[in-house]
């Protein structure tokens, strides 16, 4: 049938279907021949540089043995997210394992030894890890999409010993199956890579990672320029309760002063802790860079540097949620040179006081909602001083 045929057999709806259809033809067509005019460049993805939502996967198959997984938009299906946790911040459904791109809806008890370059995906660790030994230290070591859990009071749930080792879509838990936790359920250390046992790492990540029922989430020191830590889009929540033992932190060090280059960006930080939900408690710190996490509950929520006053920090971007009183106040203290506080607010879940162990502090309200947090207090304005 020719086109003119076509037009008398039909309304003109079709018409207009037609019209569109010869519109796409002709665009393609067009795009084509730009395309044939160009140069073409051959390069292998895996290679390049990649953005948070890429990562690259071995594959024997693959040319380079190499190929990179595309990671957007992971939620466990079926789940449903905590309530008072903005949109855009790491929650119980898109982080830990179960939130993995791939998860196939189960793991596989891992058995043998942990061995540098190796990915390891969708494993289980009833009795969480060790990762290289004092001897024996390991390198270029990934676990995608696992699970680490056990009872452990006074000890670790993953000890490190290496060098670029990495946590991605992986959890960290307690023997409840929801919390609170109690003490007796839980483990002292969640990530202990800061002289504990000889622990220690050198490059470092933490990422989509889900971590609760700690005493301390991820103790680790160490890091410079050419091997920094980073901590990215984590969940990390509802430690154990402290059982008037514990030191309840989040991440941080907690002895010495030997962090450099670090990241933390775009985590959750929220438990009612009695220390701080960032925990670097000695210094002086160099070179920080804070961004874009949602902080609730603690004793002094953030500190990075109490014992001596930090350089280079950028701390923008960041929300204080009411979610949880914490117990002393927002920050240890702010003090140092080079440093960057900028557009860090407010956002109101629960009346809370600024002080929590001041009777006659400033109580947040839900007209506070947005405001600036400043190292001063809440503002309409931002904090216009380093």
């Amino acid at each position: 049938m020719n086109i003119r045929t076509y037009l008398k057999r039909n309304s003109k709806s079709s018409l207009a279907a037609l019209i569109v259809v010869l519109a796409v033809l002709v665009t393609g067509s067009v795009i084509l021949l730009t395309k044939a005019a160009g140069t073409v460049v051959s390069s292998e993805g895996e290679s390049g540089t990649k953005s948070a939502n890429i990562q690259t996967v071995s594959d024997a198959t693959a040319s380079g043995s190499s190929a990179v997984m595309f990671k957007t938009a992971a939620t466990a299906p079926g789940c449903t997210p905590v309530a008072g946790i903005p949109a855009g911040f790491p929650n119980n459904c898109n982080s830990g394992y179960k939130a993995a791109p791939g998860y196939p809806g189960s793991l596989t008890p891992f058995t043998g030894t942990i061995q540098s370059n190796t990915t390891y995906s969708f494993k289980d660790f009833p009795s969480g890890a060790s990762i290289g030994t004092t001897g024996t230290p390991v390198s270029n070591v990934t676990f995608y999409g696992c699970r680490f859990h056990d009872i452990n009071l006074d000890g670790a749930l993953i000890v490190m010993f290496g060098d670029n080792i990495t946590l991605d879509y992986s959890s960290l838990e307690p023997e409840v199956t929801a919390p609170p936790v109690p003490y007796n359920k839980g483990y002292q250390y969640g990530l202990e890579a800061n002289g504990s046992y000889n622990a220690y790492v050198q490059k470092f990540t933490v990422s989509h990672s889900e971590i609760w029922g700690f005493g301390n989430a991820i103790d680790a020191s160490g890091s410079t320029q050419a091997k920094p830590h980073v901590f990215r889009s984590n969940y990390i929540h509802d430690p154990r309760a402290d059982g008037g033992i514990d030191h309840t932190d989040g991440i941080g060090e907690l002895n010495g002063a030997n962090s450099d280059y670090v990241v933390i960006d775009n985590n959750t930080i929220i438990g009612d802790g009695n220390t701080n939900g960032i925990a670097y408690q000695y210094g002086p710190y160099r070179n920080f860079t804070v961004t874009n996490n949602y902080f609730s509950g603690y004793g002094y929520m953030i500190n990075l540097g109490g014992y001596g006053g930090p350089t280079n920090i950028t701390f923008t971007d960041n929300v204080w949620g009411t979610n949880i009183q914490q117990s002393y106040g927002p920050w240890y203290s702010w003090a140092g040179t080079g440093n960057l506080w900028r557009r860090n607010k407010i956002h109101f879940v629960n009346q809370i006081k600024l002080q929590g162990d001041d009777p006659n502090s400033y109580v947040i309200k839900a007209t506070d909602d947005g405001k600036f947090w400043t190292p001063s207090g809440i503002s309409t304005t931002d904090y216009t001083g380093n």
